[in-house]
């Protein structure tokens, strides 16, 4: 039986309350991508979002779910803030569970959040990692809210709980909805793009996370070729400058994957680009070269020739100013790329 149905003015918060169990819910984003979310607990036919929420408030795996009022259709997920979705969205709203309290009296909190009103919040995906907060999900890599101890606010990142607790730093995806990674070096500093298609971190969660954490890091980039062959490679001593270097790139040493096939050294092999700074097409360091403007995306370009033996921000659509890594992909399409941040 429902006792209480809120809905705020601004229609951004609502809370269902049962006699046993209730939840509390936070609208959120739909976006479009031809990439959508196939992950779902369970999809079914509803009349309302209060329906929906009450589905979802009933279970205590859903963390967030998406209502459709022109198909009348209920979708519940187990992690995540926003809602993807490949056709229509007109008629669609997001929410997110904020807290749970579920009928055997324990609590459902946003993944990263923890404790009994949900007040606690993860570090970083290690410390998540550390905690367990992952122990009730099949899947390996989850949407995760972190809070580093030099960051202002908790902050939803991509944590790979199969190893330890990686970081999704970039995510490239050919035959996902584009996504321009041509950007100002503003832009490159805050996060952008969706987990599973295009993505980037951004500098400042990135220096958040190893700033408010100081460790040993490695950088594992991972390329997978159109036949859908991956082949990898890690930066160990791993670093990124602060703002005023230029956010440049450092590694103390490469070691090929024990996983995968051996990509080569595009970063620091023939070309060495430690010590570079980050160019964009609005500060491009590169001088009479001109690599960010004339490639289309932001690089740690240089000790050339003609700027980089690798360039992972391009158009992944097979154009002039694609992505590329020539040492042992040379003139190959790159279907995917992934830069994963271990420690």
């Amino acid at each position: 039986m429902i006792l209480l149905l809120y809905l705020s003015i601004v229609s951004t918060i609502f809370y269902v309350v049962q006699t046993h169990p209730s939840s509390d819910y936070s609208e959120t984003k739909i976006i479009t991508d031809t990439c959508k979310d196939n992950e779902f607990l369970l999809s079914t036919t509803t009349h309302s979002s209060l329906d929906c929420g009450i589905s979802c408030g009933e279970n205590a795996e859903c963390r967030r779910f998406v209502f459709c009022s022109s198909k009348s259709t209920c979708t519940l997920y187990q992690h995540g803030t926003d809602c993807i979705i490949s056709g229509d969205s007109t008629s669609c709203t997001c929410y997110r569970k904020n807290i749970g309290r579920n009928a055997d009296d324990t609590t459902t909190c946003a993944v990263g959040f923890y404790g009994n009103n949900c007040q606690n919040v993860a570090q970083d995906c290690k410390d998540a990692y550390n905690k367990n907060i992952h122990s009730s999900f099949q899947i390996k890599d989850i949407p995760t809210y972190i809070k580093p101890t030099i960051a202002a606010e908790p902050v939803e990142v991509k944590c790979g709980f199969g190893n330890g607790g990686s970081t999704l730093l970039m995510h490239r995806k050919r035959y996902c909805s584009f996504i321009n990674f041509n950007r100002s070096t503003t832009e490159y500093e805050q996060r952008f793009g969706n987990f599973d298609s295009n993505y980037w971190i951004g500098f400042n969660t990135l220096l958040d996370i190893m700033l408010g954490s100081p460790s040993t890091y490695r950088l594992q980039i991972m390329v997978f070729n159109t036949a859908w062959i991956p082949c990898s490679i890690y930066y160990e001593g791993f670093q990124i400058g602060n703002k005023s270097s230029g956010y440049s790139f450092g590694s103390s040493s490469t070691t090929p994957s024990p996983d995968h096939a051996d990509c080569g050294d595009s970063m620091t092999g023939s070309l060495n680009l430690i010590g570079n700074p980050f160019s964009t097409y609005d500060d491009d360091y590169t001088g009479v070269n001109q690599c960010a403007n004339r490639l289309g995306g932001g690089w740690w370009f240089e000790d050339s020739p003609q700027c980089s033996r690798s360039f992972l921000t391009g158009t992944v659509d097979g154009s002039t100013s694609d992505t590329f890594w020539l040492d042992n992909l040379d003139g190959e399409l790159l279907n995917m790329v992934k830069f994963v941040l271990t420690k």
